[in-house]
């Protein structure tokens, strides 16, 4: 069997991981704001809101990948800062808003003063993950398509692999060493 050779531009190993890397921070960032151990509810807070940043970051670059992050992440911070404030007014048409449960992830319904720092962190963080990840899309990094390690037409793990996987070098479904043939 031929080896699968997928090429494709690095805007696509960047929306890959950047779909990958949002649906991580969500479900991170969810559990841990309502998590119900105990633990310091300030905390769960922050990191949450932290998560959100993030989360913003990353699909404002999904978006437009050829935006500059540092735009990006200012405005991110600029908007969610923006909507903090916000939440000191309370006309009609945001509380129907805010009584809705998308209308309270994404507008919030209490003012805290507490909220900024972790919005300047998460902006902080979501830069970094989302620099990281463009410079590994376009190196054609660790995992992703085309990639050293993980993915499809990657070096050791996936599709197309030298070492483990379908079309591999050493081991999968029609690799040239040991063989899981179906």
């Amino acid at each position: 069997m031929p080896l699968l050779h997928i090429r494709h531009s690095w805007f696509l190993n960047y929306r890959l991981v950047l779909l990958v890397s949002m649906s991580l921070i969500v479900s991170i960032g969810y559990a841990i704001r309502f998590a119900q151990a105990p633990t310091f509810v300030w905390l769960n807070d922050a990191i949450g809101s932290i998560a959100y940043e993030i989360f913003w970051i990353l699909f404002a670059a999904f978006l437009s990948p050829r935006t500059s992050l540092r735009a990006i992440a200012i405005g991110v911070c600029l908007a969610t800062c923006g909507l903090e404030w916000l939440q000191l007014w309370h006309p009609p048409f945001l509380e129907a808003a805010r009584a809705t449960l998308a209308g309270r992830l994404v507008l919030g319904n209490t003012f805290s003063w507490l909220d900024f720092p972790p919005y300047v962190m998460g902006s902080w963080l979501g830069w970094l993950w989302a620099r990281s990840t463009r410079r590994l899309a376009r190196k054609g990094g660790e995992w992703g398509v085309g990639s050293g390690e993980w993915g499809v037409g990657s070096g050791e793990w996936g599709v197309g692999s030298g070492e483990w996987g379908v079309g591999s070098g050493e081991w999968g479904v029609g690799s040239r060493g040991r063989s899981f043939e179906f």
